[in-house]
């Protein structure tokens, strides 16, 4: 067993484990990106389970919860939610003070601070999931996973794509913050690829068409963003004209329009009546 399946494991003192379980848990850890690490560590805090069938369903569900990178105490959560959350303006922020508004953050959440930053409870977990622990745990819902190693940690650890996440932006990218974290390195150029888990099976020989580790995570982040947007494309299609609600549009947009600027993608704003060219079209 690895050194990060054992902190994993720590978790589960005092839990009756079958073989079967420990060895579904044990799978299911080792695909686990270090995001979803930390996730399963917070919800385990949050949720404190009685046996084990119920730490599986939580392992087997992270997307019910969220984590706000770098909120590992109340006045960096307080600071997280003046600039990602409530977005106080610069004239507001010098009569906040971050530490009260993160404790009122706090206590108004289903949330927990763990291992330097904050997960909260962002929906409902279904009870009646059974995993059974005969078969192979999914992975998180990626649409590409790499692991990556350093010098500092040649077993090396999973980001995937694309991130998941309410306030993630330019600052807050958290998969791949958490791996260069866990990988003890400033940047990509200090890591190398050793795997590629793409959703798309007919994608072969993935890692072998790149040199480098920070060029093959730019265009795994491009995939996943671009798969993102397709899946989003298909819940469109299949929605009521009942259902379209405005401000959830705007959010949508103004989320698009973030990831736009910053991956430096063409784009055109439209943000005012315009015209359209038929003939030019």
């Amino acid at each position: 067993m690895s050194d990060q399946n054992t902190a994993l494991f720590d978790k589960l003192d005092g839990f009756y484990v079958t073989k079967s379980e420990h060895d579904w848990l044990e799978r299911r850890f080792s695909n686990m990106t270090e995001k979803e690490k930390i996730l399963f560590q917070g919800a385990m805090e949050l949720e404190k389970p009685q046996e084990i069938g119920h730490v599986m369903r939580i392992a087997s569900q992270l997307d019910c919860y969220d984590l706000f990178y770098g909120a590992g105490d109340e006045a960096a959560l307080g600071k997280f939610v003046m600039e990602s959350i409530e977005c106080s303006s610069d004239a507001a922020r010098p009569f906040l003070n971050a530490e009260h508004l993160g404790a009122a953050y706090h206590q108004s959440q289903n949330g927990a601070f763990c291992n330097g930053h904050y997960v909260r409870n962002i929906k409902l977990a279904d009870p009646f999931v059974e995993e059974d622990p005969t078969l192979q745990p999914v992975a998180g819902d990626y649409a590409i996973r790499v692991k990556l190693a350093s010098r500092s940690n040649m077993e090396g650890i999973w980001v995937g794509f694309p991130d998941s996440g309410e306030y993630i932006d330019s600052n807050h990218p958290d998969e791949l913050l958490l791996g260069l974290d866990s990988l003890q390195a400033e940047s990509l150029s200090e890591c190398i690829a050793l795997e590629v888990d793409c959703c798309l099976p007919q994608l072969t020989g993935i890692l072998d068409q790149y040199d480098s580790a920070s060029e093959l995570v730019r265009h795994a982040i491009d995939f996943g963003y671009v798969w993102a947007e397709q899946r989003f494309e298909k819940v469109i299609e299949k929605r009521l004209s009942s259902d379209v609600i405005l401000d959830e549009i705007i959010k949508t947009n103004e989320y698009n329009l973030e990831q736009c600027v910053l991956r430096h993608y063409n784009h055109i704003l439209i943000d005012d009546t315009y015209q359209i060219d038929i003939e030019c079209i």
